[in-house]
C-alpha cells in the first residue's frame, strides 16, 4: 500500500519514464534490490535526497578520474621471442595511481568540491526518516580526503615531472625516488588515495541503496 503515494504526485510522462527504466533494468537482469531502490526513490522524499547523494558521488568520481596519473617503477627489460624468429626487448614495470594536476587546475577542483559540499549539506539535512549515520560518516571522510588531494595534487605533479630535470652535478631522479617523494606527502590513514576514494564511494553507494531499500 505504501506505493499508492506514487500515483498522487507524478504525471503520465513521469510514469512512462519510470516504467521504461524498470523495463530496461529487468532486461539487463538487474537485481530486485536495485529495482526496488529505484522505485523507492519515487515513493519517499528522503529516498530522493539519498539518490541525489548517489548522483553527487558519481559526479565526484567522474570529475576526479580526469586527474588520475600513473607513476611507474621497478622497470625491467627482458628478451622475448618474436613470432617471426629472433628476440626483442620487452619492458615490464609496476605502477601506482595518484591524483595530480597542474597549478591552474587546483582552483577548479576547490570550487567543484565546495559546490558538492553544499549539495551534500542541503540533502543530508532534509533526511529525517531513514538511517543516515553511516552515509554521513563515509561522505565526510571522502570530503576530508578530497580536500587533502586538492592541497597536494600540484606538489605530486611537480614531483612526477622533476625526474626529467638533472645535469652532471645533479643526476636525474629514479622512478623509485619519485614514488618515494610522492608517498612521503601522505600523512593520512590510508596507503593510496585513488584506491581509498574508490573504496569509500563504492561502500557509500551500497549504504545508500540499503537505506533506500529499508523504506
Amino acid at each position: 500500500m505504501k506505493y499508492l503515494k506514487i500515483f498522487e504526485a507524478y504525471s503520465i510522462e513521469d510514469y512512462q519514464k519510470a516504467l521504461n527504466s524498470i523495463k530496461d533494468m529487468v532486461s539487463k537482469n538487474k537485481s530486485s534490490e536495485d529495482i526496488l531502490a529505484f522505485i523507492n526513490v519515487y515513493y519517499s522524499d528522503s529516498a530522493k535526497k539519498l539518490n541525489e547523494l548517489r548522483i553527487m558521488l558519481d559526479r565526484i568520481e567522474r570529475t576526479y578520474s580526469n586527474y588520475k596519473n600513473y607513476v611507474f617503477y621497478h622497470k625491467k627489460s627482458r628478451k622475448v621471442r618474436k613470432r617471426g624468429g629472433g628476440y626483442e626487448d620487452e619492458v615490464t614495470y609496476d605502477k601506482k595511481q595518484f591524483y595530480m594536476f597542474n597549478n591552474h587546475d587546483k582552483p577548479i577542483l576547490v570550487n567543484f568540491l565546495s559546490i558538492q559540499k553544499k549539495i551534500y549539506n542541503k540533502n543530508i539535512n532534509e533526511i529525517s526518516d531513514i538511517g543516515k549515520n553511516t552515509v554521513e560518516f563515509l561522505i565526510n571522510k571522502l570530503f576530508e580526503i578530497l580536500e587533502w588531494i586538492n592541497e597536494t595534487g600540484v606538489s605530486k605533479k611537480e614531483i612526477s615531472i622533476s625526474k626529467y630535470d638533472g645535469d652532471v652535478l645533479h643526476p636525474r631522479k629514479t622512478d623509485e625516488d619519485v614514488l618515494r617523494e610522492i608517498e612521503s606527502l601522505n600523512d593520512m590513514d590510508f596507503e593510496n588515495e585513488v584506491e581509498e576514494v574508490s573504496k569509500i564511494i563504492r561502500r557509500c553507494k551500497i549504504q545508500i541503496k540499503n537505506a533506500i531499500n529499508s523504506e
